[in-house]
């Protein structure tokens, strides 16, 4: 069962990776974590019986967890973005384990959840970003669990959704990240349900998906992460089943990925900030 409660912090300094003292409140995977206000959300994912809509805050300070207001509809390997000072948890699959194009804000002065315009396309395992103030979603699995490769953009000041230019290929599982004002997709998997290790970046002025450098390994159901002038991309699962532990860093500069300190545990349908 990919269902962990244990967490990991890594020292970007040390290259090194340490198992922190507090856990989960439950064991679960296929959540969406975001940072908000000093404090890290989890919401939604699952065990392995149910689909969950319970929320969590955990106090990076305090290392404290506490329960707060609960989505509107259970939901699995959802994602989740920061915009605004609000939370937005995007898609993913609900108790039937169909993909849903439902999205929902959060308001953490009020601790209440609405729900939103919802996305042109039912996505879930898809991966989202915030650049230049709009949402982007791109990838995922539809309600057929089809590949996608369509991409939608969101802009709050509207309250609406627009296409914009698709990837070069489906990524079901995919994740990803914005880094020097473009937005990377790693991994993840094609239509065949092959693990991906390629990696492609959209360049918001041309509108246009540019291939770059693939990562070391291929990777679906992974984290993609910034930190400082890089992406990490950490676990994940690939097509024989075996769950990854290894990490790898991209320059950008470089067009280079290398190999990390691993995390301690092999780990698929995490959440990493």
């Amino acid at each position: 069962s990919p269902n962990l409660k244990i967490m990991e912090c890594y020292d970007v300094v040390a290259n090194s990776w340490s198992v922190m003292p507090s856990e989960l409140p439950g064991e679960r995977s296929g959540m969406a974590t975001c940072v908000l206000e000093g404090n890290m959300y989890m919401m939604g994912g699952c065990d392995d019986e149910e689909n969950f809509k319970v929320v969590h805050r955990y106090s990076i300070e305090d290392g404290v967890w506490s329960p707060m207001a609960s989505m509107l509809t259970e939901m699995n390997t959802l994602c989740a973005v920061v915009l605004e000072d609000s939370l937005y948890a995007l898609g993913g699959g609900d108790q039937d384990g169909i993909a849903v194009n439902i999205v929902e804000r959060y308001d953490v002065s009020s601790n209440t959840w609405t729900y939103i315009a919802p996305m042109y396309d039912a996505r879930d395992s898809c991966g989202a970003c915030v650049l230049n103030g709009c949402i982007y979603v791109f990838g995922g699995r539809d309600e057929d669990e089809s590949e996608l490769s369509s991409v939608e953009r969101y802009d709050p000041d509207t309250g609406t959704w627009s296409e914009v230019a698709s990837m070069n290929k489906g990524r079901g599982y995919v994740s990803g990240a914005v880094l020097g004002g473009c937005i990377y997709a790693c991994g993840g998997t094609d239509e065949n349900k092959v693990t991906l290790a390629s990696v492609e970046k959209y360049d918001v002025q041309s509108d246009k998906w540019i291939e770059v450098s693939p990562m070391l390994e291929g990777r679906c159901g992974h984290s993609v992460v910034t930190c400082g002038s890089h992406l990490y991309s950490m676990g994940g699962e690939v097509e024989d089943g075996r769950y990854l532990s290894s990490v790898e860093r991209y320059d950008a500069v470089k067009d280079m990925w290398e190999s990390m300190a691993s995390m301690s545990v092999p780990r698929t349908l995490m959440g990493a900030v």
